[in-house]
């Protein structure tokens, strides 16, 4: 598992991610759908790290792990029924998938982070 400094350092990075993101869009590098995915993204992945600096056991990540996998069959469920629309869809799915990239790091199990 990572260390709370190494998780603390990687909240840093997507603050300092959003901030760059904020400046090249009010400077009109980027278009804003590109800021809100990138903010959201980061956003999600402050979240999942900030929870994972809280939980004291392996196992409570691995549940949460797990209880997001859950979440995104029931997004991918409620798009297919039409209960929510594409923009809704991609991003929760967006968000969700970020949160378990974020903890799966902390685990040591995805190095998308370093």
């Amino acid at each position: 598992m990572k260390t709370i400094q190494e998780i603390q350092d990687e909240m840093q990075s997507c603050f300092l991610t959003i901030r760059n993101y904020k400046n090249a869009f009010n400077n009109k590098k980027i278009p804003e759908d590109v800021l809100q995915s990138v903010v959201l993204e980061n956003e999600s992945m402050i979240l999942s790290l900030n929870s994972a600096l809280e939980m004291t056991a392996e196992q409570e990540i691995r549940d949460k792990i797990k209880d997001l996998d859950a979440n995104e069959n029931a997004i991918r469920d409620s798009y297919k029924q039409g209960e929510i629309d594409r923009q809704v869809f991609r991003s929760e799915l967006l968000q969700n998938s970020s949160q378990i990239l974020a903890l799966k790091w902390v685990l040591g199990e995805n190095d998308r982070f370093d």
